[in-house]
């Protein structure tokens, strides 16, 4: 566990982070862990899902990753992400739409309130991908 997030694996397949810092390692503490996650994906890996908790921060800092980020992506053109965020602040989801159209990454996303949760993953679960 990071003292930034805690990544918890559920049953499910989905990878659910849950943000405790919004310190500006915070960024690039990410952005190691989805490099390393990415990299152990076994080969015939063609999705994958996340569920993003910021229920205890108000922002996420994004440090100099975009970039990082946008060569991620174009190194797995192929795999498909479904990405759910919980959270009550819009600069959360401000900041999603930005970094989105910056990395252009593929996928879908959608943003439910921290109440949600069991909505979030019903969505996730569901084959609309």
């Amino acid at each position: 566990m990071s003292s930034y997030f805690e990544h918890i694996y559920l049953e499910s397949g989905i990878h659910r982070i849950k943000w405790l810092s919004r310190s500006g390692d915070s960024a690039q503490a990410y952005f190691e862990f989805i490099v390393d996650l990415y990299t152990n994906l076994p080969d015939n890996t063609e999705e994958i899902r996340i569920l993003h908790d910021y229920q205890h921060i108000l922002f996420l800092p994004t440090g100099n990753i975009l970039p990082q980020m946008k060569t991620l992506q174009s190194m797995y053109p192929n795999l498909k992400r479904k990405i759910a965020y919980l959270s009550d602040a819009e600069s959360i989801e401000t900041l999603m739409n930005s970094i989105v159209d910056v990395t252009q990454r593929s996928g879908d996303r959608k943003f439910f309130k921290p109440n949600q949760e069991h909505l979030a993953i019903e969505w996730l679960l569901s084959d609309n991908l």
